[in-house]
């Protein structure tokens, strides 16, 4: 898209095939000023002289430089997990990237990074753009547990009680604009008939929920008498 910043990098690799982000920066095709700017800078994160690239030639001047053009985040709902502990803690902390105030944008041009909400405390993270996509994105459909209690419809937060866990999947939103802050999960909803057995089937259901609402079910210690499979 014009007038939009995109980031990319430039691969390194080792003798043992191992990458390593070399130059990176951003990419903003200018469609009033018919000009391509791009930033730079190198792997220990100095300022690089920046490029004016003809509007015309653009991509293959890139494709000559070898940069690499990452995927843009402009969707809300997108969890990260990040290990907040630091040293050799495995502690696993989901978070919900959030967007910055000034630019209105996932993407804060200025830094290469992406921000996440990661408490109730409202702790912000901020991750570099090649660290998200490499090791932080948690997928879509990835399982995870949620906190029943939670809930706002009081006859799901009865089916809490115990401190119950509904298995859920990670989801995209389902509305057309997401909730700040929050992240999409589906579970089903199989209610009771008449007679208190189950008379139809299962259905999905969409919650917006807090990040520090939800663990990933690889994560979970407890017993699975616990996980509750649908809610009634």
């Amino acid at each position: 898209m014009p007038d939009v910043y995109y980031s990319f990098h430039v691969p390194k690799y080792s003798n043992d095939t191992d990458e390593s982000v070399g130059d990176y920066g951003t990419i903003h095709v200018i469609s009033n000023a018919n000009s391509v700017d791009v930033a730079r800078f190198d792997q220990n994160r100095e300022p690089l002289e920046p490029l004016a690239l003809d509007f015309d030639t653009w991509d293959v001047d890139l494709r000559k430089m070898n940069m690499v053009v990452t995927p843009l985040i402009t969707r809300g709902g997108v969890c990260v997990c990040l290990n907040l502990g630091g040293g050799d803690s495995t502690q696993k902390t989901l978070g919900c990237l959030i967007k910055y105030q000034d630019e209105k944008s996932y993407f804060n041009p200025s830094t290469c990074c992406y921000q996440a909400l990661m408490t109730d405390e409202m702790d912000v993270a901020q991750i570099f753009f090649l660290d998200l996509f490499k090791d932080c994105m948690v997928p879509i459909g990835e399982i995870v547990y949620l906190d029943v209690s939670v809930l706002p419809e009081e006859g799901f937060r009865a089916q809490g009680a115990g401190g119950k866990l509904l298995y859920t999947r990670l989801a995209p939103p389902n509305v057309h604009t997401p909730e700040e802050g929050k992240l999409y999960v589906m579970g089903l909803y199989q209610p009771l008939g008449r007679r208190g057995a189950s008379e139809v089937s299962a259905s999905p259901i969409t919650f917006a929920v807090n990040p520090w609402d939800i663990q990933l079910a690889s994560d979970y210690t407890g017993s699975q008498t616990n996980i509750l499979k649908r809610l009634r």
